[in-house]
């Protein structure tokens, strides 16, 4: 599937030097861009339906300071 996206010319400008900085070319560049978003996207997702596993009380979780305290006592 193709798509056609039309820039303002100031973003058309920066995308085209970023992508150079990067050492790709525009369309590569737009490509990686969006597949990170995508990817964020689901991190968010996935991160959002822990935290509501953890409100349910369906997620075991322990603070720092007693996760801490158990690799202490594993090291002896």
């Amino acid at each position: 599937m193709t798509h056609t996206i039309e820039f303002d010319p100031n973003i058309e400008r920066e995308l085209t030097r970023l992508a150079a900085l990067a050492g790709k070319d525009t369309e590569q560049f737009i490509k990686d861009a969006v597949l990170e978003y995508l990817h964020d996207l689901k991190d968010i997702a996935d991160a959002e339906a822990i935290l509501q596993r953890i409100e349910r009380g369906d997620e075991n979780v322990i603070p720092l300071d007693e996760l801490e305290r158990r690799l202490d006592a594993l090291d002896g």
